[in-house]
């Protein structure tokens, strides 16, 4: 039969703890623009909404057989970074990190605009 004693417990708990505050939390599915949050699978038009017009907007064209994709550009300012969100056949697929942004946030939510 198995015995724990106090020494067992202390170490089982330490183990715990890092596993659960060094496991990175993935968060390239979505964007905070404001109060607002997108997740991927939200559409051009919900996203527009909830953030407004994005700082840099990009088609990439597909040519006749390939998905129709869209990098959207938001500058959140000097205190925040660039974030790229990139839509494949108008729903969101991912967020991705492009450098740190420059000046005043655009990031505020499409209602704030």
């Amino acid at each position: 039969m198995w015995e724990l004693n106090n020494e067992s417990i202390r170490s089982n708990n330490h183990v715990f703890f890092s596993i659960v505050f060094t496991t990175p939390v993935d968060t390239s599915h979505t964007f905070r623009c404001g109060s607002e949050i997108v997740t991927s699978g939200e559409t051009t038009f919900e996203t527009l909404y909830a953030c407004g017009e994005p700082s840099y907007h990009e088609v990439l064209y597909p040519g006749i057989e390939g998905p129709w994709v869209e990098n959207w550009s938001y500058n959140c300012g000097s205190n925040g970074f660039i974030h790229v969100l990139r839509f494949v056949e108008g729903r969101l697929q991912d967020v991705k990190t492009a450098g740190y942004g420059r000046g005043q946030s655009e990031c505020i939510g499409g209602q704030h605009r």
